[in-house]
């Protein structure tokens, strides 16, 4: 995981924990330092991984840096 994509999960599990939530993106990507484009990016990779659930433009974050075990 990239230092962008560790503080893109850490602002979203701050901000909404796990509920089901419509993201402010604008805020979201101005938080993160990035673009719009770059945070959707990020936000598939965090899906792919496992941290993150969209569904109908909604999003919940499943678990944050410091609930996975390293490997």
């Amino acid at each position: 995981m990239t230092d962008v994509e560790k503080k893109v999960l850490r602002i979203l599990w701050n901000l909404y924990k796990t509920a089901w939530v419509r993201p402010d993106v604008k805020r979201i990507s101005w938080l993160s330092g990035g673009t719009v484009e770059q945070l959707r990016k990020i936000v598939l990779c965090l899906v792919k991984d496992g941290y993150v659930e969209v569904r109908r433009d909604e999003l919940r974050v499943i678990q944050g840096l410091e609930q996975r075990v390293p490997q």
